[in-house]
Order: C-alpha cells, then sequence, then structure tokens
C-alpha cells in the first residue's frame, strides 16, 4: 500500500545551454553533451518495447565507443578518453550522453572532435561491419550470463529487482532474456539502428565543460562553444567505410607437446601435470561459478633481478605491450579479433614475481591459451602506440601535483622503502626514462623462459578431458623452454629502523589531516600463525578504533588497520593504520592509535574481540573455499612459496589465545620500528 511516488524532473532547453565550471584541485577537464529525450510512459518501460529500446541503445552506444576507441589510440588525437551512453538523466527524462576527457592544453579541438563524432553518427549511423561486432558482443555477454546463470551472485539479483521497483526496469529472467535475444539481434538491421541513432541528436543539447583553474588549460567559453556547434553542424564529413579484418590469432601453432607425468595431491584435490618441456600445469576444477576458467602463470624473479636503471622500464613495460600488442595485432585491432569472445590475458611484472594471468568462458579456452602463447613469444613493436601511451600516461600526470591522495600515497612509498633508488613513483621525469626498446627489451627478459613458469587453471576446467588435453599440450606444451630458474634477490630494502616521521603541509580548499602510522618487526619469522596472530592484531585494532575514534571522539570515518607477515624477499612483519581527520583533531587522534596499541600489550585484547574475531575469520574461511580467486591465490602460495593454508588454516586460528596476540605485539612493538607520515594543510 505504498503512496504515490512524486516525480520530479526538468524541462527540455528551447535552445543549446552552456554550463562552464572551473575548479583549482581539478585533476582534469570533461566535456559533456547531454541531449534530453522523452522516457517511455511508465507502463510500457517493464514491457517488451522497453526491452526493445534498451537493446538498441546498447548497440548504438557499443558502435560509437568502439570508434571513438579506434580513434583515442592515434597519438595525434586530442582526447584521453570519450564514452557514450543512453540512460535515465532525471525521472521521466532519458538522455544520450557524449562525454570526452581532453588532453590538456586541447580542451577545445577535443570538443569540436566529439561534436564532430556525434554528428557523424547522426548524419551516416554505422557499417554493417560496425553493427556485427556489436552484436557479437552483446550475444557474448547475454550468453555469459546465461551459462553461469546458477551460480549468479544474490546482489546480482537484489540489484535487479531494486531497479526493476525504483526505474521499472524490465526482470523476465535470464532464460527468457537468452532465447528473446538470440531470436531479435539477426531481425536488426543497420537501416533501422542508424534511424534510431540519428533521433538521439536534437538542436537543443546541453553542453557541460568543467577543468582546472591553470595556465595552459584551454576550455571553450560560451560563445566558443556555440559557435563550434554550428560550425560542425554545417562542416563535410566524410562517411564511414566498411572494415575487414583476420581473425587469425596464431598462423602457425607450435608443435605440441606431451604430458610426461600426473600427479593428484589427497588434500587440495588439484591435478598436476608436467609437460615435455618442463612446465608445470595445475588444475583445480570447481563449479563456484559456471562458465568461468581463471589462469595464472607466475615465476620468481620480477623487478628484484634487475638494475635500477632497469626499473623506469619494467614499471611500464607490461603497459607497453597491452598497448602494441601481441602477434599481429595491436590493442584496438586485438579487440576486434576477439568480438564475441570471452578472453583476458595481461601480463605483469610484480616486485619479485612475474605473471601471466586471463580467464575465459569454456567456449573460449583456446583463444586465451593463444593470447597466452602470443605475450610469451611475440609481444609487438609498434611506435605509433606507444607515443598514444606515453601521451596518456604523460597528460594524466600532468596535474598529478594538485592531486593530494597521489602525493600522500608517494610519500608514504618513499618512507616505507627508506628511499630506496629502487623506489619508482609513477611521475612524468620517470616516464621520460621509459624507451620502447628497453620496455621490449625488459619485458622479453622477464618472460623468456616458460620453463619457469608454473600455470594454474581454476573453475570450469577438467583435466580428464581429452580435447583440454591436446589444447594445453599445444598451447603450453608448444612453447620453448630451458632448464635455467630464477630466485628472487634480496635489494636490502628496508623499512628506516627506529621511530621516523614525515610531516607535510599543502595547500587545499578542503582542509583534511591524512595520516599513516607502520609498525614494522624483522625478527618475526613468517609462519602461518604468526601471520595470523598479525592479521587477528588489526582486526582487534580496528574494532577498538571505531569505538574509541569514530563513536566516541567523532574523529573519522574509520581507520583502516590491518596486519601482515610479509615473506619476500624477507621476513617482515607489519601493521598499518591510516585515517583521514579533522586537522584540529589530528594530535589527539594519533595520541589514540598509539595508546590502543599499548593497552593490548599491557592488559591482552577484550575477550569479547578475541572471541568474535575468531570466529569471524573462521566464517570468512568458509566462505573463501568456494570462491575461485581463493583457490587461485592459494595455490599461487603453495607452488610459489610452499604455504597450505588450506590444511593448515583452522588450526592456526583455533590455536590464536589472547597471549599469543599479545606477545606477538610486544615483539613487533619491540623491534623499535614505527613511522609516521602525516599531512596537513597549510596555514
Amino acid at each position: 500500500n505504498r503512496g504515490e511516488r512524486p516525480l520530479h524532473t526538468v524541462p527540455f532547453n528551447e535552445k543549446p545551454r552552456v554550463c562552464i565550471v572551473t575548479d583549482k584541485e581539478a585533476q582534469n577537464s570533461m566535456l559533456r553533451m547531454i541531449y534530453l529525450h522523452d522516457q517511455l510512459p511508465a507502463q510500457f518501460k517493464g514491457s517488451l518495447l522497453g526491452y526493445i529500446q534498451d537493446v538498441y541503445a546498447s548497440l548504438i552506444t557499443a558502435m560509437l565507443n568502439n570508434r571513438t576507441d579506434d580513434l583515442k589510440m592515434d597519438p595525434a588525437a586530442s582526447f584521453l578518453y570519450d564514452f557514450a551512453r543512453y540512460e535515465e538523466e532525471v525521472k521521466l527524462k532519458d538522455a544520450f550522453l557524449f562525454l570526452s576527457i581532453p588532453k590538456e592544453g586541447r580542451e577545445t579541438e577535443a570538443y569540436k572532435d566529439m561534436l564532430i563524432q556525434i554528428e557523424k553518427m547522426r548524419r551516416y549511423g554505422f557499417t554493417q561491419a560496425e553493427l556485427e561486432r556489436a552484436k557479437a558482443q552483446y550475444l557474448n555477454m547475454i550468453e555469459n550470463s546465461y551459462n553461469g546463470r546458477k551460480t549468479t551472485d544474490n546482489i546480482t539479483y537484489a540489484r535487479e529487482y531494486i531497479r526493476n521497483f525504483e526505474d521499472g526496469e524490465a526482470i523476465p529472467g535470464i532464460e527468457w532474456e537468452y532465447e528473446f535475444t538470440k531470436q531479435l539481434i539477426p531481425f536488426i538491421t543497420v537501416d533501422e539502428l542508424n534511424k534510431v541513432a540519428a533521433s538521439y541528436i536534437h538542436e537543443n543539447p546541453t553542453i557541460a565543460i568543467q577543468g582546472p583553474e591553470k595556465e595552459g588549460v584551454n576550455l571553450p567559453d560560451e560563445a566558443t562553444a556555440l559557435a563550434i556547434l554550428k560550425e560542425v553542424e554545417a562542416m563535410e564529413i566524410e562517411a564511414p567505410v566498411e572494415e575487414t579484418i583476420n581473425t587469425t590469432l596464431v598462423d602457425k601453432a607450435p608443435k605440441a607437446g606431451k604430458i610426461k607425468s600426473r600427479y593428484t595431491d589427497p588434500v587440495m584435490q588439484q591435478t598436476e601435470w608436467t609437460l615435455s618441456n618442463g612446465i608445470k600445469v595445475v588444475f583445480k576444477p570447481t563449479k563456484f561459478k559456471e562458465n568461468q576458467i581463471s589462469m595464472s602463470a607466475f615465476s620468481k624473479g620480477g623487478k628484484s633481478v634487475l638494475d635500477v636503471k632497469d626499473l623506469p622500464a619494467a614499471t611500464l613495460a607490461t603497459d607497453v605491450v597491452e598497448f602494441c600488442g601481441v602477434g599481429k595485432f595491436n590493442m584496438t585491432e586485438l579487440q576486434k579479433v576477439l568480438t564475441g569472445k570471452t578472453a583476458n590475458v595481461g601480463a605483469e611484472i610484480n616486485a619479485n614475481t612475474e605473471k601471466i594471468g586471463g580467464d575465459c568462458a569454456v567456449k573460449d579456452l583456446e583463444t586465451m591459451l593463444q593470447l597466452t602463447y602470443l605475450y610469451f613469444t611475440a609481444p609487438r613493436r609498434d611506435e605509433q602506440a606507444f607515443e598514444t601511451l606515453m601521451g596518456l600516461l604523460k597528460t594524466q600526470l600532468a596535474n598529478k601535483d594538485k592531486n593530494h591522495k597521489a602525493i600522500f600515497r608517494d610519500s608514504v612509498s618513499m618512507m616505507a622503502t627508506n628511499h630506496s633508488e629502487r623506489t619508482m613513483l609513477l611521475t612524468n621525469e620517470m616516464v621520460e626514462k621509459v624507451t620502447l626498446d628497453d620496455a621490449l627489451r625488459v619485458y622479453k627478459d622477464r618472460f623468456k623462459n616458460p620453463g619457469d613458469f608454473t600455470f594454474v587453471f581454476v573453475g570450469d576446467i577438467d583435466p580428464t578431458d581429452k580435447s583440454t588435453e591436446k589444447l594445453i599440450c599445444q598451447w603450453i606444451g608448444g612453447l620453448k623452454t630451458c632448464k635455467a630458474s630464477e630466485e628472487i634477490r634480496d635489494n636490502n630494502v628496508r623499512v628506516p629502523l627506529g621511530i621516523q616521521k614525515n610531516y607535510f603541509t599543502r595547500n587545499m580548499q578542503i582542509h583534511t589531516a591524512s595520516n599513516r602510522i607502520q609498525y614494522t618487526s624483522y625478527d618475526i619469522p613468517y609462519t602461518l600463525s604468526n601471520d595470523l596472530n598479525m592479521e587477528m592484531i588489526g582486526r582487534i585494532l580496528s574494532t577498538r578504533y571505531l569505538e574509541s575514534i569514530r563513536e566516541r571522539e567523532g574523529g573519522s570515518y574509520g581507520v583502516g588497520c590491518y596486519g601482515t607477515v610479509r615473506q619476500l624477499p624477507v621476513s617482515e612483519a607489519i601493521l598499518i593504520m591510516q585515517f583521514d581527520t579533522d586537522p584540529l583533531k589530528q594530535e589527539k587522534l594519533m595520541s589514540i592509535i598509539h595508546e590502543e596499541v599499548q593497552t593490548i600489550i599491557e592488559n591482552g585484547p577484550l575477550a569479547t574481540d578475541l572471541q568474535k574475531e575468531k570466529e569471524s575469520m573462521l566464517k570468512d574461511f568458509q566462505e573463501d573455499l568456494e570462491k575461485n580467486d581463493w583457490w587461485e591465490n592459494t595455490l599461487y602460495e603453495y607452488y610459489l612459496l610452499g604455504n597450505n593454508p588450506y590444511a593448515e588454516y583452522k588450526a592456526a586460528v583455533e590455536a590464536i589465545t589472547a597471549e599469543t596476540v599479545q606477545e606477538t605485539l610486544k615483539k613487533l612493538v619491540k623491534s623499535g620500528n614505527v613511522f609516521e607520515v602525516v599531512m596537513t594543510p597549510a596555514e
């Protein structure tokens, strides 16, 4: 018996409307074109008509976004990012929205380029090839949802019900959507979609322009914005042309390897293969997420084995390869090749390891394996893609000095490594040191020997399936390897010893004090028991700070608190606290942070806090056992570090007592290594 819901809306513009806003602390500019439209009447929103309208909008915006994704790969592009969508803007009004993030200094140019793309869509629409790509993407999305329907998260259903209740969104169920979409999509023509796309654009849009207040930013004023709008409406624009692309990822498959040995672990029930090229492959079949396979291939080394001079290149190497692409295809070409498929692969070079990870739908396992093969064997050299990436990074970093959170993070990073020369901060100065040749050289060095990698597959995969065996032997067994292996190098990067403080000020519009405290000990060796006691300390302190700092003092929304014992490159126990507060309360709250630590050292934790957190940890563990990402991380620990939390976790948690928590915290604090980083507003 709910009452009548009042609905408030906005009127249509009688002429184009320009809104311009600037902000001293803005990180970038943003340009938006907003074309308002009446919504379907409420009785039709959840109907078949409303559903078809949503499908049309998804296809149109997907085609336009695919088009601008291609354009942004040109180093000469005026924008970093363009995005279109069709959605409810306010109650009773929908909007076609086109958003652009321009490169600094080219805001007016990017505004014109955005209008050209909108006008191009209005005049000419899209090509058949563009529509076929968008159709394949949409069908693949629906098919993945359908295939994974039995393991859909509760939150997905809850959000759908909320949208139905609040906005009238149709919820016919994925079975109906899948069958209906398969029937609908083939009958959607490019001509009818082009008519709908043209109807999105009218002569009285809202033009929203915002950006930082600084020299070098070239935001169009109202007169300029309106003049360019008229100019683009009258200018000559070339129609889009049909495009074809070779969709074969690998022209010549490698010679397949064989399985030398098989083993099934009796504890965790994972299956291990050793291939003829020496690579170890591990399978953990689960049914927690239907139609989902995750892959992780990792080895020791990472940045730890590199010279300092190569660290800038190592920091950006995998980004460079992502932009340049693999095999015959750059990044955008690769996206086109993968249209209609669910297969993602990417590389990482971390502090102590290198990794190639991915995920895929069951039907696209071979595609994921082919991509993995190419990431090992065929990173591309593409100077234009490299220039595009460098331009994007430099533009993003141009206003980093105004980003207080970024400056604070960098300050913490430098303190946590005692200002080591191996600590790489992402700045324009660092980016300038990276060349395409260096990035590719470092990447190839880190992934030159797949034989040093362990491959782990988790999810909807069956190692007894003959087709799976054939694919693994072909694309992983076919990788060329050598018998060499690497270990992690300890470069003696440590926190500063003793009590260290870095208190600094910055000019801020919003006055906030940001605080980071870290206790560190190198006298607590890694064991699962020590690690869980450190975790328990972090959990209990979080509860204490909730009561003392948030509830009693009203000083912060919350204190992030985290305890652990790291293993690499050496055992390092750390306890971290971080929070923001009113500068006037900073000193008092900082004293409370340390007082709560001292209280546990002197009196031990409260029995109620300890029991609650033990129950929470055991509950989390039981839930984690039914998550693919937990198994992937657990097998990573097992094969890289020799840990087995699956077998030992429950007993280790149950063994935690008030005494073990107290003694662990005493040992941590006794080491005497504490640093504080505090950023406050300048007077």
